[in-house]
Order: C-alpha cells, then structure tokens, then sequence
C-alpha cells in the first residue's frame, strides 16, 4: 500500500467529485516508483516503466501561471484540430526515457456518479495523436512522440459499459486503486476553494 504524502489543503471548485479520485493518482506518480511502474506496466509501455521518469515540473512550467496542478485537465484552445479532438484530458502525465524519448500517459477519471460521454473514447485516441505530433500539438502541452489512454472507473462502470471502457487502451479500476494506494479516493469534499 502507497501511503500518500502532502495531501492538499483545499480541493478546486472545478469538478470536486472527480479530484478525489484523480488527485491521487497524480500524487502517487509522482511519490512512487512502485505506482509509476504498476501504471506503466498496464500499458504499451512496460518495457520501460523501469527507466521513465516523470516530468511533472516540465508540464507545470508549461501550464498557465494560475495553474496549481501538473497533471490536471490540461486542454486543447484551438477552434479546429486536425484530429477533431479538441478538448481536455482528466489526467496527463508525460514521461521521458534515458534516450530522451518521451510518452504520455492520458486518463478519464469516471467518479461514481460521472456518466460515459458517447464520443470520449474516441476524443482520446484522436487527442493522443494531435498532442503527440510537433506540429499539432497545443502550445501549453509539453513535446512527446507517443501517448496511451487509461480509463479509471469502478467495476460497476466497466460492467455496465463494456464498449466505451474497450476503446481506451487500458482499464484501472477504482477498487484497484484503492489496494494501492491510501487514501482513495481523497476522503471529503469540504475544503473546496
């Protein structure tokens, strides 16, 4: 068990419901070599979860200055996108290799209450292939050659939509998290600022 450090002190007013249960994550990537390599070994890139380090103050940097948090809801501005994608990711968290290379790593957070868009998945895949390209990519995410989608929701969710939660390339189930790391989800909304 990952027993989370530094937990925050007040919650955004955006989406309170869904910081409970991607705040931690972005938490635990961060503090954890055993999280880092329990995520990344669930997706395409588990050859390398051994030597991918996170970027968490690159993607800060990158962030707009009223920006307090690394990984959360970063977004495409554009009116058009080649890849017709525009829009956000609940989670992204880019890392790079010892060879420079550098992913990313997208997630949906679906809290017990958050319903599936129909067209999210799909959003995904077409998002991860415009910031993923120099060319395309929105100013304010950090420059990365490859990406993969993470869906964390509870077995219920999975169960119930099978087709949405296969879209995305790898499934993380909200009881799962919650056997690695404490606390999951965050314990209160109450501290909203």
């Amino acid at each position: 068990m990952i027993k989370i450090v530094d937990l925050p002190v007040k919650y955004p007013a955006s989406a309170p419901m869904e910081f409970l249960y991607s705040w931690p994550i972005a938490a635990a990537l961060e503090q954890s070599d055993d999280f880092r390599s329990f995520v990344l070994n669930k997706t395409k890139f588990c050859d390398d979860s051994h030597d991918a380090q996170l970027l968490k103050q690159e993607q800060l940097k990158k962030r707009s200055k009223n920006t307090s948090f690394w990984s959360r809801h970063p977004y495409c501005e554009r009116t058009s996108c080649p890849y017709a994608s525009c829009g956000e990711t609940d989670l992204l968290a880019v890392f790079e290799l010892s060879s420079q290379k550098r992913f990313a790593i997208h997630f949906e957070i679906k809290q017990p209450t958050d319903k599936g868009h129909e067209t999210q998945p799909e959003r995904y895949s077409g998002r991860m292939q415009c910031w993923s390209d120099f060319n395309t990519r929105p100013q304010s995410i950090l420059p990365h050659g490859d990406a993969a989608s993470i869906v964390v929701c509870g077995t219920s969710f999975a169960e119930k939509a099978p087709e949405w939660v296969g879209i995305f390339d790898t499934l993380i189930t909200t009881e799962e998290l919650a056997t690695h790391l404490d606390p999951y989800p965050l314990p209160t909304v109450s501290n909203v600022q």
